[in-house]
């Protein structure tokens, strides 16, 4: 007891609280002014690499969160999707039944009508090259930003398809006989060329549409999405020789790529109101080996679609096809 009061077991549990919080607080302050010993600084920079490690692995195996906005912003990207994979897709086959105008236009002799199956393969080659690649370069700069870009590459290549014949009547290509390319038919050359740029923005939207959709779909829902664009994509190389032959006879196979342009216009406008904005990461894309991988594709698509066939001069003494599959 004490000045008449007498110390109780819980006054001598407080006691020895403080004195332990007070040598604690002793204790920081004195480790703080010296610095961190070896083992911490090891501990520390051994815990700064595990978070590190986890934190990529994370990013590589952890899907994107969805974007906010409910079912509805869910749906309206799928739609805006599929519309896009299905157009790209169609433009694979609509030429197939536009090859007979387009060989008349384009004054494509008998005895060429090989170098006509360029119009198809340069699309294949293109749409293989890009389709690969794009995907890994959405994750780093951004899904809209990546969509509109491949979106505006399609569509500008529409537009080069629907002109190639007047490029052809206004440009002089004889520079191309030096690597011994056929010029007889310069709106033919101009329309390969444009089908391969339609074809990289094309290819290109395949894959980002499909990361969009994963981005909107959370992984109980996501496989259905990535599915029903899959099928749209398959739906698009089916209807395409018939919407082709549609649109052949009634405007002019020009139009098959016109008509892509507002399509595109309203895509785009779409993309820019439905998907988020997204921001520029530091992660870098092999360069070197994309383009090996396009080297690979180009060389087994070319060897596949143009076996037996190229754009070379056709020998003046070369009979005719017996069986022309175009007429």
């Amino acid at each position: 007891m004490t000045g008449g009061k007498m110390y109780t077991l819980e006054d001598d549990k407080e006691t020895t609280s403080s004195l332990r919080k007070r040598e604690l607080l002793a204790s920081s302050q004195t480790q703080g002014a010296a610095g961190p010993s070896k083992g911490e600084t090891g501990d520390a920079q051994r815990l700064s690499l595990s978070a590190q490690v986890t934190n990529t692995f994370k990013k590589i195996t952890t899907p994107t969160k969805a974007p906010t906005g409910g079912k509805g912003a869910a749906l309206a990207a799928l739609t805006m999707a599929c519309i896009g994979v299905f157009f790209t897709a169609m433009d694979q086959t609509v030429v197939v039944t536009a090859l007979p105008p387009i060989v008349n236009d384009l004054n494509i002799g008998v005895t060429k009508l090989d170098h006509a199956a360029w119009i198809i393969s340069a699309y294949l080659l293109g749409f293989v090259i890009a389709m690969p690649l794009m995907g890994r370069v959405s994750d780093i700069y951004g899904r809209r930003r990546i969509f509109i870009l491949c979106l505006g590459i399609f569509g500008a290549g529409s537009i080069l398809c629907g002109l190639a014949p007047v490029f052809g009547q206004m440009s002089d290509l004889g520079f191309l006989n030096a690597i011994n390319v056929d010029t007889s038919s310069p709106g033919l050359i101009w329309l390969i060329a444009a089908r391969f740029i339609q074809a990289v923005g094309g290819g290109a939207v395949v894959p980002v549409a499909m990361a969009i959709a994963s981005d909107f779909y959370g992984p109980q829902r996501r496989g259905l999405a990535l599915g029903v664009i899959g099928a749209v994509t398959e739906a698009g190389g089916v209807i395409g020789p018939l919407y082709g032959a549609l649109i052949v006879q009634q405007f002019g196979w020009q139009y098959i790529f016109y008509f892509n342009v507002p399509i595109v216009i309203g895509l785009i406008i779409a993309a820019w109101r439905l998907i988020p904005g997204g921001t520029h990461t530091r992660e870098g894309i092999d360069w070197i080996g994309a383009a090996l991988l396009g080297l690979a594709l180009t060389c087994l698509s070319l060897g596949l679609a143009q076996q037996g066939t190229d754009l070379g001069p056709t020998p003046t003494n070369a009979p005719a096809p017996q069986n022309n599959p175009i007429s």
